[in-house]
């Protein structure tokens, strides 16, 4: 069982299991820096042998933003 959110913006929602690949980096995203950790990203999945459908940037949204 999930807590309740404070928040009541916040909803939980339940996910199919999935198996992904993440690579970790900071600064800013600007679109030069992620496409060479994603060509990165994709070079170690690769090399693991690993089956590679997509690739998705995700960054982390400040308070302020919302």
């Amino acid at each position: 069982m999930l807590p309740e959110p404070n928040d009541p913006r916040v909803i939980l929602r339940s996910v199919p299991a999935t198996r992904v690949a993440v690579l970790r980096f900071s600064g800013l995203a600007r679109r030069s820096e992620v496409e060479a950790k994603d060509a990165e990203l994709l070079d170690a999945v690769r090399f693991h042998h690993f089956n590679q459908r997509s690739t998705q940037a995700n960054r982390p949204v400040p308070p302020y933003l919302t």
